[in-house]
């Protein structure tokens, strides 16, 4: 199905701290994620955004081939 990502750098091995906010669209005034809205697809109207929080741990990327 569709997804969308994007890498992200760590400054190396460590703790971090990860807030991911996922909003509605449109939410931002902008059409990023194309969704249809009307009687005819029966398709409801957006979520409210959604926040996740957590805490890991980042021990390296390893061994170059190693995976």
């Amino acid at each position: 199905g569709p997804h969308y990502g994007d890498n992200v750098k760590l400054a190396g091995p460590g703790k971090y701290h990860l807030k991911l906010i996922v909003e509605a669209p449109m939410q931002t005034g902008h059409m990023a994620f194309g969704r249809h809205v009307d009687k005819e697809t029966g398709v409801g109207p957006w979520f409210k955004p959604i926040t996740l929080e957590y805490d890991f741990p980042f021990a390296g990327i390893g061994k170059k081939g190693g995976y």
